[in-house]
């Protein structure tokens, strides 16, 4: 009966995997280590292997292609016998050599990369689903809660996420260097922040970041709406590429447009409220629509947002999941108009940002700003 509802232990103890696609990934690498870039595309993390010594040996491949060292047979097997990846030198150095004799060609090498990217994500299914059966199970957690965490758990495995797995300082610092080394590199733009088209403001953040979390908090009639959609329409302005999104709880999307189309046309937002617009107001209206059309600005549609927010997920009509695409995004009044959480709520109400904004702040890795009244 236990068996009919859980995942077995046998189950846990023989994931799949495929030990021929996981040596030839790391044969092929030592035969051709120029090659590692085009395997970090696919395989971002020593994880993604089955076996320890393999997760090991990626990860010592990651870091001296990091810090721009030598890869080739000898400096590889002295950061192994360093690391004590093996029992012995010996068995280090027939193991290397074994490694490079397995690979049937390294011309295969992207396919190698996909066999093994596919059994982790197996593996990583089959963890999640006993997770989440332990979960449903427990009595502890409402149904919504199972829900949110099973769509969680998915998510993070389709976006090569693993939050059941810790992180060693020395991986983080790889990471954290190879950042570093892009931001200054010629393509550095590519990785610096977004600008917000506010100087000052950029410099302060160092732009719109991935993942980042912008909070500005004012008392009613301050700016903070038109500050949102000035920033929102900056992003979109500047970079035409890139896809933008406002939530608003407060606002209808009709609202936020109207403010949208005042501020590019500079016209009073209460003549665009009123009706009230001369014809040259008008010619100039219908010019800064047709730019305004032309951007890649997304508003959710109004009965979704309150529960697609809650849950990190949103899904705009006729698209794929959001968080998938979306690189910017902004919402408006949001704190006072959610639900608050029990558990944030023992903590502490300083921390009452983290429902529901915080919790996407690490599951959708865009820049995000929320605009709102201060908590009091």
């Amino acid at each position: 009966m236990e068996q009919q509802n859980t995942i077995s232990l046998e189950t846990l103890e023989n994931l799949p995997y495929s030990l021929e696609a996981e040596q030839s990934v790391l044969g092929a690498l030592l035969l051709e280590p120029d090659r590692i870039a085009l395997v970090l595309e696919q395989i971002s993390r020593p994880e993604m292997f089955y076996r320890r010594q393999h997760q090991e040996l990626f990860s010592i491949l990651i870091g001296m292609f990091n810090l721009s060292r030598t890869i080739d047979f000898v400096t590889v097997l002295d950061e192994v016998v360093r690391a004590s990846v093996f029992d012995s030198a010996e068995d280090a150095k027939m193991y290397l050599v074994q490694l490079m004799e397995i690979v049937p060609t390294t011309a295969n090498l992207s396919e190698y990369c996909r066999i093994l990217k596919e059994k982790y994500y197996l593996r990583a299914l089959i963890t999640a689903c006993g997770d989440i059966v332990s979960r449903a199970r427990d009595g502890e957690y409402a149904a919504e809660q199972v829900l949110e965490y099973a769509e969680q758990r998915v998510y993070d495995i389709r976006q090569g996420r693993d939050d059941t797995a810790l992180a060693k300082m020395d991986s983080v610092i790889i990471e954290t260097y190879d950042r570093l080394l892009k931001m200054t590199g010629e393509d550095k733009d590519q990785y610096l922040g977004l600008r917000s088209g506010f100087s000052k403001l950029d410099m302060m953040l160092g732009g719109l970041n991935r993942s980042d979390l912008i909070l500005l908090a004012a008392r009613p009639g301050m700016g903070k709406s038109s500050f949102a959609m000035n920033v929102a329409l900056n992003v979109a302005r500047r970079y035409p590429q890139k896809e933008v999104v406002m939530f608003s709880l407060e606002m209808s999307n009709e609202q936020l447009v109207s403010r949208a189309m005042s501020s590019e046309a500079r016209i009073e937002s209460n003549k665009l409220r009123v009706g009230r617009l001369t014809a040259d107001e008008w010619v100039q209206l219908a010019s800064c629509a047709d730019v305004l059309s032309r951007m890649n600005f997304y508003f959710r549609l109004q009965k979704a947002q309150s529960s697609s927010l809650q849950t990190g997920t949103t899904q705009p009509k006729g698209s794929s999941s959001l968080p998938h695409w979306m690189p910017v995004m902004v919402s408006y009044s949001i704190w006072l108009m959610g639900p608050i959480s029990s558990l944030l709520i023992r903590i502490t109400r300083s921390l009452y940002f983290n429902s529901p904004m915080g919790e996407m702040t690490a599951a959708v890795p865009v820049p995000k700003a929320s605009f709102s009244w201060p908590f009091l």
